[in-house]
């Protein structure tokens, strides 16, 4: 979509100046511990019927401490929807493996109802989210048709499995371009364009690493196996940490550098964003987050939420060209009655 509102730029021919907003987050462990806890044991207790709960109440907080600009984001979303998201998902689980039991059309025809469902689901819970999240009171908006996302994941997807994983960043690119070229904030609809060629530089590089990681490790292990021949729990254990480490590292550096690449090509009419994760301090946080996790026997999983998330934040910056104020105001949507109806009878959450 084009500049909603005038450019200065075009009319003086000077650059169009541009407002950084840094973004913040402000949770604190202590708080979200309390909303944690009671989540966690509300949800035993009724067998996972408050989890839908528990997540409207974990959202709002999470949503009311990012701040940009001084102002926080707001979710909208109702426990019910969810939970009936969870049902309807459960039911074609369910549906699956008791088809498959009971005859083989049975079982042919919910693999079939589970191929084109997972698409709407993912649509349908894509489309919640949006709708009920805010920023300013404008609403984000998410208008990905389900049939899309099944062509992609057939043509794609397949080509995928037939080629080994060759074509992995191209799935992963077309997947990525589907979910945040259909967002919308208010009037105004993103652009991302295809990544293909960066995710495959990043796939590759990624693969390199890996290689040479694994490499250098079972060095290290048969020099370990030579010169612990009394100990070898020993090295069987730190070959184990090592693998581990590798493994972190990975998943690090392919998470910063893909997140990056995504979020620096992002473009919402006069809004762009830069992301600066790096996957070492990643990689540290994740390994800080596991270690304190096991120690506690769970209980510091909110304290390594509300770190993880407030390094994400900070790594990530809001650049608005002309203002945001500017920007909200002429950007509010026009919907229907009819429009509402059928999105409130649409509207459930899977939880993804």
């Amino acid at each position: 979509m084009s500049f909603p509102y005038p450019d200065t730029a075009q009319h003086s021919g000077a650059p169009r100046r541009s407002t950084r907003h840094p973004v913040e987050f402000t949770g604190l462990a202590n708080e979200y511990f309390r909303i944690w806890i009671v989540n966690l044991a509300l949800t035993v207790v009724t067998l996972g019927i408050f989890s839908a709960w528990a997540k409207v109440r974990r959202k709002r907080y999470f949503y009311g401490n990012t701040f940009i600009d001084d102002t926080p984001f707001d979710y909208h979303g109702q426990p019910l929807s969810i939970l009936k998201g969870r049902i309807i998902a459960a039911l074609l689980l369910s549906g699956g493996s008791f088809g498959a039991k009971s005859s083989t059309l049975l079982a042919i025809l919910f693999t079939v109802l589970q191929v084109i469902g997972f698409p709407w689901l993912v649509v349908r819970s894509l489309a919640f989210n949006a709708r009920y999240s805010s920023f300013r009171g404008l609403r984000f908006r998410f208008d990905g048709r389900w049939q899309v996302l099944l062509r992609i994941y057939l043509v794609w997807g397949l080509a995928t499995v037939f080629t080994l994983g060759a074509l992995y960043p191209s799935l992963k690119a077309r997947l990525v371009a589907f979910r945040m070229e259909h967002h919308a904030w208010g009037a105004t609809r993103a652009s991302l364009g295809l990544l293909s060629r960066d995710f495959y530089r990043i796939y590759l590089v990624g693969a390199g690493l890996l290689a040479a990681a694994l490499v250098a490790l079972g060095l290290v292990a048969a020099l370990l196996s030579m010169t612990s021949s009394q100990l070898p729990a020993f090295a069987i254990f730190t070959s184990t940490i090592l693998f581990y480490l590798i493994g972190v590292l990975e998943w690090a550096y392919l998470n910063t550098r893909i997140t990056n690449a995504v979020w620096n090509a992002l473009e919402l009419g006069p809004v762009r964003f830069e992301s600066r994760l790096r996957a070492r301090e990643l990689a540290s946080i994740y390994v800080t987050n596991a270690i304190a996790v096991v120690l506690t026997l769970g209980l510091a999983v909110p304290w390594a939420t509300i770190r993880t998330l407030r390094y994400r934040a900070e790594s990530t910056t809001v650049i608005a060209y002309g203002g945001l104020e500017a920007f909200v105001g002429v950007n509010t949507p026009d919907e229907s009655a009819t429009g509402e109806s059928i999105a409130d009878l649409l509207d459930f959450d899977i939880g993804l």
